[in-house]
């Protein structure tokens, strides 16, 4: 499934997709960052619910659409093929569900005209990257600076980015060129391993 098949049946913009990718392991977000105009990332089922469960969807609803894409519960489904129709047709009947009880509430309380829903904003990727360097520091032991000097280290290593010497050159943040540049994305998978690295004992 592509981030635009996602999108499509989510109901959510390919923005908002892109911020439950950026939420999920490197392999899922190195398929985003590998992917082209003309080559999207496919993601497979396990992928698919994993992205899921990174963005704002209740687990009942997850979990109603994930078995019937396994097919577990539509026979007529071969080969581990997903069905999109019959996928979105489950979705509205979750959303429905869940929202039940909401419309019975406001049809039930005349005088609150309007049901106000706090808005919260999903977290950025930069706020993702920041958030897991704060769990490496704090993991590791090391300062904030030093934290971020060996991250930098290891994304330089790993993907030929200069982090810190880019940095220096236009006077700003390291964070600000993994946004700048577009690589944030891994950025987060690099922490993310790091600390799976430290919490394993690696």
């Amino acid at each position: 499934m592509t981030i635009k098949e996602l999108s499509d049946f989510t109901g959510k913009n390919k923005s908002t997709v892109g911020r439950w990718v950026a939420k999920c392991n490197s392999v899922i977000i190195d398929k985003l960052q590998n992917a082209t105009q003309y080559e999207p990332a496919d993601f497979s089922i396990d992928e698919v619910e994993e992205i899921l469960n990174a963005g704002s969807m209740s687990k009942d609803a997850i979990m109603i659409l994930m078995d019937n894409a396994r097919g577990k519960n539509l026979p007529q489904q071969i080969n581990n093929n997903i069905d999109y129709q019959a996928i979105a047709q489950i979705v509205a009947i979750a959303v429905s569900t869940a929202m039940k009880p909401v419309i019975e509430s406001m049809q039930m309380n005349k005088k609150d005209s309007q049901l106000l829903l706090p808005n919260v904003p999903e977290k950025t990727p930069r706020a993702i990257f920041v958030d897991k360097m704060n769990d490496f520091a704090r993991i590791s032991g090391k300062s904030h600076p030093d934290a971020y000097g060996f991250v930098y280290n290891e994304i330089g290593c790993i993907y030929s980015i200069r982090v810190m010497a880019r940095a220096k050159n236009r006077k700003c943040k390291g964070v600000d060129i993994l946004e700048s540049d577009g690589y944030l994305g891994k950025g987060i998978a690099v922490v993310i391993n790091l600390i799976k690295a430290l919490e394993e004992g690696v």
